[in-house]
């Protein structure tokens, strides 16, 4: 059916045949702006719930780190799937598109935070939660059957990890089929900005997204401080144990409804406001469109979409700035997704809690990335420049912005833990290296130690880490002085947990990091709004929603599908004390983090070479 320009069913807000006048001050620019930066919050919020909690889950239910990285790549391997589909269909209606994007992403919101009631905790005793009652389980035992190590652990973990995998993966799934609604979002917001406020609106739009990604990190950070029932925790059982369960599930389920209360009112949007057909009249004054491509646009037929779907898609194949702009950003997203590992990475690198580690990388990053966000935007709508110079801009600040991944090498001394980094006291040998690592040595090779758990005790006057009291050979626990004693590798008492690191190094250190990332995250992210608009504007309008659904392809399946396999490959190759095939308990960490980084920084190198190429050949 022929859609006539000037139809209430085109112009005016509402549904089917209800479009009530009243609704005139709803149908502006700005509020469409406000109500998808809203949305953008929170599916950002949600991504970035996965960076901050499932690393935790990992350690709460024994899933390795390819498992992880699955689940982290789940909403990629569906988002890929529909990406350029989507975006060549959702040319011609994409309210409605967009709104099914919002409803999918709610469902998987709610299946998400709803994981929890899959997931059946075990009754926690005394006995379990490793209470003084049982401090000789921790011990070294001659009696194989008298360790309780691995009881615990089949009863708390038992097949509840494969459980949540799926669910946590199904989530994922649908997750990234729902937020490919955001190619209709910002091809929709094309339409209805001047060239002038297109950039500081995407700029809006990204600073909003990144305040929910930091929000996450925040949020996250305090949930995991609350019991997973909200209740009170059993006997035994505190923040910091091993058995601790935090409220991991509620950060998935706020941000779920918030996606419900701000996207759905964006149905009542008309396929084409009454600012747009300003907007078209000026692009078409000064030859960047015609009302002819507009009405055929807004006239094809589902016959005529699917005709011209693979003839766009020859199109954009063949513009060579494009197909470069989509590499740099992919391999940029590479480096992006990498940032998954943060937490886990940083609390090792500089001895710092989990928890903490996450609200201080919310807090290092928000303040960098939205001043790069509004310095990009401003930039943008004070020079209002053309495709190629925004270009130039990005390859500047991605060249600044190089820096950044090798200060992860500027960290704390890793722990010395006898048998993976140090040979053990009483080893008389004096020649160990990493191909003699072993945690059983002569004096504890009688105690039936397992590594099902990680307890590590420290020797204060060596500032040697033993793996557990066991491994040390420590056979009773003096209550009085909070001391493991008789321990056969030791000639001292020992006390609990890892030897701690110098202040010196933990503060130092750490504020000379926060301080480069602080410049990295201001460099880096400067370059989104430039970068949005050179990529709108390298394609004829009529392309544009299929170029952002190529866009989201590429992005998914070289940055945000390869990422967390390769860095969480990476890790897992440098693991040294497995727990049972599942999680790591220990990593080479100076070996890993050289790999780690100058991975990082390789893909950013190539990203910045394949955005200059595309400046070269970006048309004038």
């Amino acid at each position: 059916m022929k859609v006539e320009m000037n139809s209430p069913r085109v112009t005016n807000c509402g549904l089917w045949g209800w479009r009530p006048s009243f609704l005139k001050i709803y149908n502006t620019p700005n509020m469409y702006l406000v109500l998808f930066s809203i949305s953008t919050f929170a599916i950002a919020t949600t991504l970035g719930m996965n960076q901050v909690l499932i690393p935790t889950l990992q350690e709460l239910f024994n899933l390795n780190s390819k498992q992880i990285g699955l689940i982290l790549i789940a909403n990629d391997l569906s988002g890929l799937v529909v990406a350029f589909i989507f975006g060549h269909f959702a040319s011609k209606g994409k309210m409605r598109w967009l709104l099914f994007g919002v409803i999918v992403s709610f469902i998987a919101n709610l299946l998400q935070s709803g994981t929890q009631l899959f997931v059946k905790l075990p009754e926690l005793t005394s006995d379990v939660t490793g209470s003084n009652v049982r401090k000789e389980d921790k011990m070294c035992t001659l009696d194989d059957e008298d360790n309780t190590n691995s009881v615990i652990e089949s009863m708390f973990y038992a097949v509840q990890n494969n459980k949540l995998f799926w669910i946590l993966f199904l989530a994922g799934i649908l997750q990234g089929i729902g937020t490919s609604q955001a190619i209709c979002g910002i091809t929709y917001l094309d339409e209805v900005m001047t060239k002038k406020k297109l950039g500081p609106s995407i700029a809006v739009v990204s600073i909003i997204g990144l305040l929910g990604y930091t929000a996450s990190y925040l949020f996250g950070a305090y949930l995991l401080t609350q019991y997973v029932t909200l209740g009170t925790p059993p006997d035994g059982v505190t923040l910091g144990s091993s058995h601790w369960v935090g409220a991991w599930w509620m950060g998935y389920l706020a941000p779920g409804l918030l996606l419900a209360l701000s996207g759905i009112p964006m149905i009542l949007f008309p396929t084409q406001m009454p600012a747009a057909k300003v907007v078209l009249r000026k692009k078409i004054d000064i030859g960047k469109a015609s009302q002819q491509e507009k009405d055929s646009e807004l006239n094809r037929s589902l016959k005529d979409l699917m005709n011209d779907l693979l003839p766009t898609l020859k199109r954009l194949m063949k513009n060579k700035a494009l197909l470069f702009i989509l590499a740099g950003q992919a391999l940029n997203n590479i480096y992006v997704s990498s940032m998954a590992y943060d937490t886990k990475l940083l609390s090792q690198l500089f001895k710092i809690s989990v928890t903490e580690t996450g609200s201080l990388i919310g807090i290092m990053k928000i303040v960098g990335s939205l001043l790069g966000l509004a310095l990009g935007g401003a930039f943008m709508g004070k020079f209002t420049p053309s495709g190629k110079t925004c270009l130039l801009f990005v390859v500047v600040t991605q060249f600044l912005a190089l820096p950044a991944p090798p200060m992860s090498l500027h960290h704390c001394e890793t722990d010395n833990v006898a048998g993976i980094s140090v040979s053990y006291p009483t080893d008389l040998s004096l020649d160990w290296n990493k191909g003699s690592r072993n945690l059983t040595d002569k004096c504890n090779g009688e105690c039936s130690c397992s590594t099902d758990f990680y307890e590590p005790v420290c020797d204060l006057e060596s500032k040697i880490t033993y793996f557990s009291p066991c491994h040390a050979g420590c056979s009773s626990y003096n209550e009085e002085k909070k001391v493991y004693e008789n321990c056969e590798c030791s000639k001292a008492d020992l006390v609990p947990g890892a030897c701690p690191a110098e202040d010196s190094c933990s503060t130092r250190k750490w504020i000379v990091f926060v301080i480069q990332q602080f410049f990295g995250a201001l460099f880096f992210f400067s370059h989104y709004p430039a970068i949005s608009v050179a990529y709108l504007r390298v394609v004829p309008e009529i392309d544009r929603s299929a170029a952002q659904g190529l866009k989201e392809f590429f992005t998914r399946a070289f940055g945000f599908v390869l990422g967390p396999i390769l860095f969480g490959a990476i890790i897992d190759n440098y693991c040294v004390v497995w727990r049972g095939g599942g999680s790591c308990w220990l990593y080479d960490l100076h070996d890993m983090i050289v790999t780690f980084t100058m991975s990082q920084l390789g893909f950013r190198v190539a990203g910045t070479i394949c955005i200059f190429i595309a400046w070269r050949l970006y048309p004038e």
